[in-house]
């Protein structure tokens, strides 16, 4: 009753989207965030691997986001289905780290086919991020060798104006972390 009447007399509220932001382990996800939500000079700080989830409140353009920042590793995956199947979840970042390794986009590939199918999921926008953590040649930086290799094409149920790829270094360019969620911000109020 609270809730409705606080929605009533205050019309302007904005309703809260949450964000799920998933990848492997390392591949910068809470560095995403944080350059985004924190001030120059946090990257000197050492991030240790996320155990459980974080959770972080950050707004954009009026679009008031409530972040899940969930484990990398395979064997904490249980906690990511849990929050996607009990929170409702407005939009999907999925940060991936460009390498030389073959079986490293297979992977990737893989967990966005799986993640971009589940029903809860199955309307969500999705931004791909590929973060530049290191030194890497030229055509894995190429947005659409990346397309191709993460398998962006067999996302057809998705429109073109719901599935973006960036690449990017979140740790040392906050501004482009902060593409990221404009372009989720934008995704979500249309």
């Amino acid at each position: 009753m609270g809730n409705l009447l606080t929605k009533f007399c205050n019309p302007l509220s904005h309703e809260k989207k949450f964000v799920l932001l998933v990848g492997a382990e390392g591949s910068g996800k809470t560095t995403l965030l944080y350059s985004f939500k924190l001030k120059p000079g946090w990257e000197q700080n050492e991030i240790n691997p996320t155990c459980g989830y974080n959770y972080e409140e950050c707004n954009y353009n009026d679009v008031e986001f409530g972040v899940f920042d969930t484990p990398g590793k395979e064997s904490l995956f249980p906690v990511v289905k849990h929050i996607y199947k009990n929170i409702k979840i407005s939009g999907l970042v999925f940060v991936f780290k460009p390498s030389r390794k073959p079986s490293d986009y297979l992977e990737a590939k893989r967990k966005l086919k799986y993640l971009a199918s589940e029903p809860t999921l199955n309307d969500c926008p999705i931004v791909v991020v590929a973060n530049l953590a290191s030194e890497i040649e030229s055509q894995f930086r190429d947005e659409e060798f990346l397309k191709q290799a993460l398998g962006f094409q067999n996302l057809n149920h998705l429109d073109d104006s719901y599935k973006k790829l960036f690449v990017i270094n979140a740790k040392f360019a906050p501004k482009e972390s902060e593409k990221v969620f404009k372009a989720l911000s934008n995704m979500l109020e249309d």
